[in-house]
């Protein structure tokens, strides 16, 4: 008579140890000071938010679109830390810090829910935890918009995998509230029903999917003309013959593809540059081969995974891409943020089971040592690193 199977250990175990793996290769932050690069707009030398937690911030938060962004949970996160700790750059940092960790705790529950593999949750978030581009958000104050609209954002997917609709829509209105770069959410949502990345056959879409996918819908339209009119009003939407050029737009695709799976070129601010004409066009007609071929698997349901992830992070690039220029960078890092997890997932779910965790752990670790590299830096006590 054979042994008894060990029982498997809690799925909540397995995102504490994740969270704990994302502070360790983070941990230097905690001695980081303030950037001048927009530091002081949003902390240090904002008057608003240096007198921390009140009713006139709160009414403030909601009403203003300061820095071209509409952004009220960010500015109350930042308040927050001010009655909290002051202006301690530290303290600061550490929140940046303890909100990656949550939202790699979040990561895996979501992946996990929407695979059905637990083994695919460990691996996407472990390399959505230590990438590279992931030094630029939690090494930056300034940047805790993104982390806080990340956590909001895996929060909406593992609902939407659990089938709680509500719940998703208000944790997508969260996120949008933190920063608008998860606009694309109903886009992914539709996806995961037509192909979902379980590899789950599904029969067309039912009039209760297209009630289901109004309100997220709805929330989108509505903040994307927000997001809008705030960029126009600051003055960072590029004007003039230039303002719009579908091949720039496609080569930075690319680029950012490029640095998913080779991120050498990590910095906080990749200026913009003119792109050849035949680099643009090629690289247009590249990317929409590339999408029809993506729309014809989708549609036969054949290689699914790998089309819905190129989709998705086509669609979370998109509106920062430069199709309409906004600032003057090519690219950013930080926007890299949502899709490693679902180019990560894809990647890991085509994988055979037996390599999926052995090359998991390989890729994570080589990235790790670049990121906690990265990391040490910038620290005021590298020893410590």
């Amino acid at each position: 008579m054979s042994a008894p199977r060990a029982a498997d250990p809690p799925r909540w175990l397995d995102g504490a140890l994740l969270a704990l793996v994302a502070a360790a290769v983070f941990w230097p932050v905690r001695h980081f000071e303030f950037l001048l690069l927009d530091d002081d707009h949003f902390v240090t030398q904002n008057p608003m938010v240096r007198q921390g937690l009140s009713f006139d911030l709160v009414a403030w938060a909601f009403s203003t679109t300061e820095q071209g962004h509409f952004q009220p949970l960010t500015w109350l996160s930042h308040a927050t830390d001010v009655s909290l700790f002051g202006l301690d750059a530290g303290a600061h940092h550490g929140t940046n810090l303890a909100l990656h960790a949550l939202a790699t705790a979040l990561c895996y529950l979501a992946f996990t829910r929407l695979t059905g593999r637990r083994d695919v949750g460990v691996v996407t978030a472990l390399l959505y935890a230590v990438h590279p581009s992931r030094v630029e958000v939690v090494a930056w104050v300034s940047e805790r918009k993104d982390l806080v609209c990340a956590c909001f954002f895996f929060a909406a997917l593992a609902s939407w995998a659990a089938g709680r609709r509500v719940s998703t829509v208000v944790f997508y209105a969260l996120a949008l509230l933190a920063k608008p770069i998860a606009l694309p959410l109903p886009l992914l949502l539709l996806l995961d029903r037509v192909a979902p990345l379980s590899g789950e056959r599904r029969g067309p879409l039912t009039r209760r999917d297209l009630v289901s996918l109004a309100p997220p819908s709805a929330l989108m339209l509505t903040f994307a003309g927000v997001a809008f009119a705030a960029q126009r009003g600051a003055g960072a939407m590029l004007s003039g013959p230039h303002a719009y050029e579908p091949g720039r737009a496609a080569t930075h695709l690319w680029t950012y593809f490029a640095r998913y799976a080779w991120p050498a070129d990590v910095a906080i601010l990749h200026p913009l540059k003119d792109v050849a004409p035949l680099t643009s066009a090629v690289a247009l007609v590249a990317l929409a081969a590339a999408l029809a071929g993506c729309a014809v698997l989708l549609w036969r349901r054949r290689d699914a995974p790998l089309a819905f992830a190129f989709c998705a992070a086509v669609a979370l690039l998109a509106p920062v891409c430069g199709l309409v220029q906004i600032g003057a960078q090519s690219t950013a890092d930080r926007w890299l943020l949502l899709p490693v997890a679902f180019l990560t997932a894809a990647l890991a779910r085509v994988l055979p089971q037996r390599a999926r965790l052995a090359v998991g752990l390989v890729a994570a670790a080589a990235f790790a040592v670049s990121t906690r590299a990265r990391s040490c830096r910038r620290s005021r006590r590298p020893r410590r690193c």
